[in-house]
């Protein structure tokens, strides 16, 4: 039986995403690493254990791909990430692409492409107008999260397209307000955006995993109900002083919502 293996190393300096609206990454110093075989057999090549060094252009690209990975889409580097304009995320990164089946909110399962981003010990911040003068809302420290994109294309019909993020954090210091003062811990940041015909991702039905580290047990799993709609949120934990007048100390829920109000 003939077995054909496929590898790839790159690197770039700079990156940027495209392909969902409620989605914003920048990137530097990213690597692409991919490995594959076709055959009679999944098998692929441990460049880890026998690297590859290949000429390109003026200087060298060196294959040194973990064959202990199985057969791997992934890139890595230093990400910046804004989800939903609510949490914005920024440290070293993973993501891997694979297929993978999903449930959705109708009930009916499928094969998608399924795109995760993941990430332990980062800093972030949730809330309104991050990154700016104006910001209101929780820097996050300690952050472990992870990013769900899945997309399915079918020939002469709309491309669907799924995301779901959830993100815990150790601890929490508001930030916009001079009257207003709070810090929280265990923290947990869910956004939940559906495809074009409003399916969700069924994550409680049928919950994603995620890997966020080079360890075998760093994960995080993504178990949100779909039925609670469209979702972006912040809970846990906090300590609350309103203008020295009035504290409060305990569970916490944050949502963002857009509506119209009359002035």
């Amino acid at each position: 039986h003939s077995q054909k293996f496929t590898a790839v190393s790159a690197s770039a300096q700079n990156v940027g995403f495209v392909g969902l609206n409620d989605l914003a990454v920048g990137g530097e110093n990213v690597a692409l690493a991919i490995n594959r075989s076709s055959g009679a057999s999944d098998v692929v090549v441990d460049f880890a254990a026998s690297p590859m060094t290949i000429p390109v252009g003026n200087g060298t690209q060196t294959l040194a791909i973990d064959g202990s990975l199985g057969a791997v889409t992934q890139a890595s580097g230093h990400l910046s990430l804004g989800v939903a304009n609510f949490m914005s995320v920024e440290g070293d990164f993973a993501i891997r692409k694979s297929e993978s089946a999903i449930t959705l909110s109708d009930q009916s399962k499928l094969t998608t492409d399924l795109l995760t981003v993941g990430a332990t010990g980062v800093t972030a911040f949730a809330g309104l107008n991050g990154g700016t003068p104006d910001a209101i809302g929780f820097g996050l420290s300690g952050v472990e999260f992870g990013l769900v994109m899945a997309s399915q294309k079918i020939d002469n019909e709309p491309d669907r397209q799924w995301m779901a993020f959830k993100a815990t954090a150790d601890s929490a210091s508001f930030y916009g307000s001079d009257a207003f003062e709070a810090s929280g811990t265990n923290m947990t940041v869910e956004i939940t955006r559906p495809a074009v015909d409003g399916t969700f991702i069924d994550l409680f039905a049928d919950p994603l995993t995620v890997r966020t580290g080079t360890d075998v047990g760093s994960t995080i799993t993504l178990d949100m109900d779909s039925s609670a709609g469209p979702v972006t949120r912040l809970e846990g934990n906090v300590n609350l002083n309103v203008d020295g007048f009035f504290q409060v100390s305990g569970g916490f829920h944050f949502e963002k919502t857009t509506g119209e109000v009359t002035v």
